[in-house]
């Protein structure tokens, strides 16, 4: 395999130019920059980096013809920074974007080398192999965007080292062990974590805590085990919280209740206990998604829940859950999804378990109901027919 050599050169002020030399010959391509002013004068572009991988050659010269056959073509976005040093400029590559290209390989451990990046994204590929901890180098990286590929291993502990991160996105890979204590209490700045559908397995680290400027935790579909940290309880900024299909069991933390900023709990197929809290629609004003179905969770469905004006789902349904559900739902405009088949609702004083259907028909978003499995006694109201919806093809 012939060995070529890829530069990238400033030409002006406002150009630079992308060279790719061998001994059959020189290509280059020239780019137009857009000059952005600030504290640090950046200068972005986005150009065709061409990566041979086997071979390229210019063709009968002396006719004037010039052919250039490329094998493995790539699309990256590059963004250079400017950096001024004194009377010098240095181009510096600040964010890497391989989205969606087809690459089957391993992340090179030389990806520690630009420790300029701010963000790497390499999203819907099918890159392989573990993360190399060389990419504990990127000191000042902010963004990693991982999901949907093969990566198998561990988390590098060496993400430590970049303190400076606000997004990790690690969903749909083949990752395993657990979530590194010394990681988490190391990223200050941490706002989204979302490790989805991996074989991760441990506890949920308690020190998760300690990271006021989180506001997304995905971890569904892993294999994590014991209880939600009551510290989750000091997370002021958290909008979402997904842990769903996971193995975790033990009370759910009731601290959690208090966050008013949530807007997504979803703990779907784990073996949590505990019970909806009686001022819940008053301390979780923003709630839009609660999803606890296939737990063990009891008690009843607290009349508060009529001021929740933003819910749109709600799923009980699997649980242990009793006695008569409230008949003031009209208040729940938004609400699509309304789950709550097999449990035990019901109860044998009132007439009539099936009132609350009523006050369900001025929900006109609604768009799923299941009711079905419960204890519910009377004959049901006449309904219009606003929806017709399966309740085992609901979500």
């Amino acid at each position: 395999m012939n060995k070529y050599t890829l530069g990238v050169e400033p030409c002006k002020t406002s150009s630079v130019q992308l060279k790719i030399t061998g001994k059959e010959g020189e290509f280059s391509y020239s780019s137009m920059l857009k000059e952005i002013k600030g504290d640090e004068e950046i200068v972005s572009v986005a150009a065709t980096l061409i990566w041979v991988s086997s071979w390229f050659f210019f063709t009968d010269l002396k006719k004037k013809k010039r052919r250039c056959i490329v094998y493995c073509c790539i699309l990256l976005e590059v963004r250079i920074a400017r950096i001024t040093r004194g009377h010098h400029h240095q181009q510096r590559v600040i964010r890497l974007n391989v989205q969606e290209k087809g690459l089957a390989r391993n992340i090179s451990p030389s990806i520690g080398n630009l420790t300029f990046l701010h963000s790497l994204n390499i999203v819907n590929n099918s890159f392989q192999g573990g993360i190399p901890q060389e990419i504990g180098n990127l000191i000042q990286l902010k963004e990693i965007y991982f999901t949907n590929n093969s990566l198998q291993g561990e988390l590098p502990t060496s993400l430590a080292n970049c303190s400076h991160l606000r997004e990790t996105h690690f969903s749909y890979n083949n990752l395993v062990g657990k979530i590194p204590v010394e990681v988490i209490t190391s990223l200050p700045k941490l706002e989204i974590l979302s490790i989805n559908y991996n074989d991760l397995t441990g506890e949920i680290p308690t020190s998760f805590g300690n990271i006021s400027s989180i506001r997304l935790i995905s971890l569904d579909g892993n294999k994590l085990q014991g209880s939600i940290p009551e510290s989750f309880g000091r997370l002021s900024n958290l909008y979402f919280l997904g842990l769903a299909l996971n193995k975790l069991s033990g009370m759910f933390s009731v601290s959690l209740y208090n966050l008013s900023s949530l807007e997504v709990i979803s703990v779907v197929g784990n073996q949590l206990r505990g019970s909806l809290p009686r001022d819940i629609g008053l301390t979780l004003p923003n709630l839009q998604n609660l999803q606890v179905e296939e737990n063990l969770f009891s008690g009843s469905i607290p009349d508060s829940i009529s001021n929740m004006s933003t819910l749109k789902i709600l799923g009980l349904a699997m649980n242990n859950f009793t006695r008569s559900v409230p008949n003031n739902l009209e208040n729940l405009q938004n609400l699509r999804v309304f789950l709550i088949g097999g449990n035990q609702f019901g109860t044998k004083e009132e007439a009539d378990d099936l009132d609350f259907v009523n006050s369900l028909l001025n929900c006109t978003n609604l768009e799923g109901l299941d009711i079905t499995r419960n204890a519910l006694r009377a004959p049901c109201p006449t309904l219009k027919p606003i929806y017709q919806h399966s309740s085992h093809n609901l979500i």
